[in-house]
């Protein structure tokens, strides 16, 4: 079974212009642009045609962070006790962990849990050597300028929630009182971490707030609130263009979650890629601030097949 799309916007990432065509086959992109697409074609029988009339194709959303089971207490654990301090306590798990084999991902929100959070996984490192280990800290919501380096140099993913970098009553009523005005401004440094190499992951942490990645997407490219506050928006530096928060929500959670090591890896256009994809009624680039909230999802595709519009 082969489906075509075209008529419409084709997104590849960032990283790479736009396409205008694209072919499924039994659940799996096989060719990307019109011009592979052709050479394809006549060997299928069995074509189906999706008229993207305009709208916009993109890799399917990705959550690097949510809660949907909140699991029970593991009956076994890593050995702390003769443990002198909460930082050798994380220490230690984190090392026994990554021995293990497992991926590290740590909930890390003021500054000095995401410090004790970068130098157990640094720990980790050195204790049990180099391997392919993607750490992820999940939040990073304030973050001490010094640290912020250590994101790229240790390969850590900051996977944050977009939709939280807004000034909203939690962030003026209960965050910025206790931070104060000048290390409340200090939050949510996505572009920063993004300049300097490092790899940001967007999740929802649903159901502690909205899992729809739209909403998060309006506020990661503008900073402000439903009703447009403020001007330019806050922390306006922070600000991450549409393209890169896109890769944030689907090519980098994918990395996540080592999606490239799958028979058919997700989170990408790419050929031998699985198609999980997502029409939007409209190119995200055209909108600004909220308004990205309001675009329209068409249909969604899981290996190709609609399984929502």
């Amino acid at each position: 079974m082969a489906t075509l799309f075209d008529n419409g916007t084709i997104w590849l990432g960032a990283d790479r212009r736009p396409s205008d065509a694209l072919l499924v086959v039994d659940g799996v992109i096989a060719a990307v642009g019109a011009d592979d697409v052709a050479k394809r074609l006549p060997a299928e029988t069995d074509v189906d045609h999706v008229d993207l009339e305009g709208g916009f194709l993109m890799p399917s959303f990705g959550d690097g962070h949510a809660h949907p089971i909140f699991g029970g207490l593991e009956a076994e654990g890593p050995e702390v006790r003769g443990c002198e301090s909460v930082e050798e306590i994380i220490a230690e798990a984190v090392r026994a962990v990554d021995a293990a084999g497992f991926q590290i991902h740590i909930h890390a929100i003021g500054d000095a849990a995401v410090r004790q959070a970068l130098d157990a996984i640094e720990q980790a490192i050195e204790a049990n050597g180099p391997r392919d280990r993607r750490p992820v800290i999940a939040h990073a919501q304030l973050v001490e300028a010094t640290d912020l380096e250590r994101f790229t140099r240790l390969g850590v993913i900051a996977n944050m929630q977009p939709l939280w970098a807004q000034l909203d009553g939690l962030m003026t009523v209960l965050t910025v009182p206790r931070l104060g005005e000048e290390r409340a401004r200090q939050q949510y440094r996505m572009r920063t971490i993004l300049d300097d190499g490092g790899l940001l992951a967007f999740g929802s942490d649903w159901p502690c707030s909205s899992g729809t990645p739209l909403e998060g997407l309006a506020v990661a490219t503008s900073r402000q609130t439903e009703d447009g506050d403020p001007d330019g928006g806050w922390t306006p530096e922070e600000i991450v263009d549409t393209a890169r928060a896109l890769d944030a929500y689907t090519a980098t959670v994918a990395h996540q979650a080592f999606a490239d090591l799958t028979p058919a890896p997700w989170g990408r256009i790419r050929p031998g890629a699985r198609a999980d994809l997502v029409h939007l009624d409209a190119d995200p680039s055209k909108s600004h601030g909220w308004a990205l909230a309001d675009l329209r999802i068409r249909t969604t595709y899981l290996g190709g097949v609609a399984v929502h519009s």
